[in-house]
């Protein structure tokens, strides 16, 4: 428990993040077997053999990782303090840094790993609780001032493309668009340009640059990205599909509708080939050509609300009338529900093994291994589709 407190921010930790899932499973595997002040188990000889199975470590309850922190608080090594719970657990910086300096290399980067996956577990899908959300980016940020490297190994972990998320919900949108060009120049050095979190983080930086108004630039971006995923991975990918899905999006907003149409007329094209015309995507990308044909001083409005009217029975028919999706498409004059694309572990992540990547088909994620879609926190798809004046994915 000590050695998680000494990765995180010394001016506060979120109980929860000590006592998630990931943390209780770490201190299962470094639990003693014998009581305090009980003789250590003799190993009986006459009942081992080669290959015999030894027993799991019990697991570790709640209740004993908040009993640790108790013994922590009694031995001066911390401060445990319940009622503020955002800011429970304080330590001296003195103290985590004799901590970290019994670890070696191969330990500091699997409990770096483990702190990741103990925050992740913590974040909340809706970011309600400002102060909550504020803990846990600064608890990133000191995790990555201490491990940084072992954060990238072997990819990208999601905590780190949360943070970034979380600083452009909030309106921090300078603030998200300088995380990921950091995230992009590290991942870059640790794992290469090709690699699907390099992309993803570049995917990241120009959705966030248009988003702070800069929508000329987040297409020239995606431009870019898209002729990197068509080398790399193919043009049957799901990340290249978000590509191309983003390109169309941000052309649109930068006023070139023409373009965008026809470029969500391959996507369509391509969804239709790649997934079928019943998959969720597919009908996403058919709002997405309705909506970009209804949009401009020209637009065909009534050919937009006729194509709206068939996704809407279609998705009644493949999703279901209680799916937010159909109800999304109720409106004729809205697109249908959105999912981004990305890879992963999330929480991401959630997060699961996540090389994240934004898509657009609305701006979630796409899980490329298990075809499952992972979505961003309600309060991203709040803000931005009322930005949009567009109707929420979900």
């Amino acid at each position: 428990m000590l050695q998680l407190a000494a990765l995180l921010d010394a001016n506060g930790i979120p109980q929860d993040v000590l006592t998630s899932q990931p943390a209780l499973t770490h201190l299962s595997q470094h639990r003693t077997r014998t009581a305090p002040g009980q003789a250590p188990e003799q190993k009986c000889w006459s009942r081992w053999w080669p290959g015999k199975r030894q027993p799991s470590p019990a697991p570790t309850t709640r209740e004993e990782a908040t009993g640790a922190l108790r013994a922590l608080d009694r031995l001066s090594l911390i401060d445990h303090a319940p009622i503020t719970s955002h800011h429970a657990v304080r330590i001296h910086q003195l103290v985590q840094r004799a901590t970290r300096d019994t670890l070696d290399p191969g330990e500091l980067d699997q409990l770096a790993r483990t702190a990741a996956d103990a925050l992740t577990a913590a974040w909340p899908d809706v970011e309600s609780d400002t102060e909550l959300t504020q803990a846990l980016r600064a608890n990133t940020d000191a995790l990555t001032a201490h491990a940084e490297d072992a954060l990238y190994r072997p990819d990208v972990h999601p905590v780190l493309y949360r943070t970034g998320e979380s600083l452009g919900n909030f309106g921090q949108v300078t603030a998200a668009i300088n995380h990921f060009r950091h995230l992009i120049s590290a991942a870059q050095q640790c794992l290469g340009l090709d690699h699907l979190d390099t992309l993803a983080a570049r995917s990241n930086l120009a959705l966030w640059r248009g988003e702070a108004g800069n929508p000329d630039s987040a297409a020239a971006a995606f431009k870019g990205i898209l002729a990197d995923c068509l080398r790399v991975l193919g043009p049957d990918h799901p990340h290249t599909l978000a590509a191309k899905s983003n390109l169309a999006h941000w052309r649109g907003e930068a006023g070139n509708v023409a373009g965008a149409e026809a470029t969500f007329k391959e996507v369509l094209a391509d969804c239709l080939r790649v997934l079928g015309p019943d998959h969720r995507h597919t009908l996403s990308a058919r709002g997405e050509l309705a909506h970009s044909r209804g949009g401009g001083e020209a637009g065909d409005v009534a050919g937009a609300t006729a194509a709206f009217k068939g996704i809407l029975a279609d998705c009644l028919r493949v999703l279901g009338p209680r799916s937010s999706e159909a109800g999304n498409n109720s409106n004729s004059g809205s697109p249908p529900a959105r999912c981004n694309f990305r890879s992963r572990s999330t929480s991401a992540t959630v997060l699961i093994s996540p090389r994240r990547i934004a898509g657009r088909f609305g701006r979630g994620v796409f899980d490329s291994q298990s075809g499952t879609r992972l979505d961003p926190p309600k309060s991203a798809r709040t803000r931005r589709c009322k930005a949009a004046g567009q109707a929420s994915y979900r």
